[in-house]
């Protein structure tokens, strides 16, 4: 059904004046219901604390929720239907994807002087093919993500499912990572970072493929010191909070982490795919 159309009869029986009004209100019909829902567009708020309880009367809408698009469902909502038993996971880790692609294609412009950014990075025209070296920083952009993926979803999911202590909403672990990782950043941007360290974590914050095509010494060089400095305490402050976790993490374990980064061993968090509850 269009949106321009106008008094349609669906297969069920419903009577919808206009395609706006079913575009509004689909989720709400015995259409919208399945295992999994992935909002990825609409608009703010949709789904909220005043319409959520009609979204529970005849039980869960859905199994699961990964939330694509922002602020589609409010924090109340969020909460109901975590309560009622579906799993959620919110907009700020569901999106951390983009912001990690959009990272890296501003790393390969900063980097790369323009001649080599048109030749390795881009095609002449529409009808040529992608250069090699473009489509292998593809895959190095995408295996990245899928690493921060499992780690952040293991946080998350251990937080949610802690037996020793009080267990958290997937949406609070959410927001308790984020802040934690943003919180820990400030303050090794602000007091740990050296001009060594840098050098010594830059080479692994940064893609395999462009430190080798570039040099350490030519990125320390082209890159804006604060960009540098933002990178490196982003890479230091996400890898252990995902290590550690939410609840474990302390001033302890972080001198402990920062010294295995100071002798060389650093730390190598679960990149094959996740167990929950025996199933991959």
């Amino acid at each position: 059904m269009l949106v321009h159309e106008t008094n349609v009869t669906l297969p069920n029986g419903s009577h919808w004046r206009t395609g706006s009004d079913l575009r509004d209100q689909f989720i709400f019909t015995p259409y919208g219901r399945a295992d999994l829902f992935v909002p990825c567009g609409g608009r703010p708020a949709t789904i909220n604390a005043a319409n959520v309880g009609a979204l529970l009367q005849q039980g869960l809408p859905w199994k699961m929720v990964v939330e694509g698009a922002n602020l589609f469902i409010t924090d109340p909502a969020r909460r109901k239907f975590e309560e009622a038993g579906m799993h959620l996971f919110r907009d700020s880790t569901a999106n951390k994807g983009g912001v990690t692609s959009s990272s890296l294609e501003v790393l390969a412009s900063l980097s790369m002087l323009q001649d080599d950014h048109d030749r390795l990075l881009t095609a002449p025209s529409n009808d040529d093919d992608l250069p090699e070296f473009y489509m292998r920083y593809v895959e190095s952009i995408i295996l990245q993500i899928e690493k921060n993926c499992c780690c952040e979803f293991k946080v998350i999911w251990d937080a949610s499912q802690n037996s020793k202590g009080e267990k958290m909403l997937k949406i609070d672990a959410s927001k308790k990572l984020s802040q934690e990782i943003n919180s820990l950043q400030d303050v090794i941007a602000r007091d740990t970072l050296d001009n060594a360290l840098l050098r010594g974590v830059l080479k692994h914050a940064l893609p395999d493929l462009i430190v080798k095509h570039q040099g350490l010494d030519t990125l320390m060089e082209r890159l804006p010191e604060p960009y540098i400095k933002a990178t490196c305490a982003n890479y230091l402050a996400s890898k252990y909070v995902y290590e550690y976790g939410i609840v474990t993490s302390n001033s302890f374990n972080f001198h402990r982490f920062m010294e295995r980064f100071a002798t060389g061993v650093l730390p190598t968090p679960p990149v094959s795919p996740l167990k929950v509850n025996g199933k991959k």
